[in-house]
């Protein structure tokens, strides 16, 4: 059990450099360019967002998962 809190906590760690990449005001785009550092393609780009709020709750849902299975 003690595996998935520790996968949990990699997620939620590239969670958070995924949230880097969004604009000032959080929004996503429908690509990110490495080389220039600036968001490509549709502008804001809802399948980018639904993605990164579908991760999240699968972190927050194993974390508690794996709550429940600690004695």
């Amino acid at each position: 059990m003690r595996m998935l809190g520790t996968a949990a906590r990699i997620e939620e760690a590239l969670l958070d450099l995924l949230v880097g990449y969004s604009s000032d005001l959080g929004l996503l785009s429908e690509e990110y360019d490495p080389d220039s550092g600036h968001l490509a393609g549709n502008f804001p780009q809802a399948f980018s967002h639904l993605g990164l709020i579908r991760a999240a709750d699968a972190i927050r849902a194993a974390r508690d998962a794996d709550q429940l299975r600690r004695p």
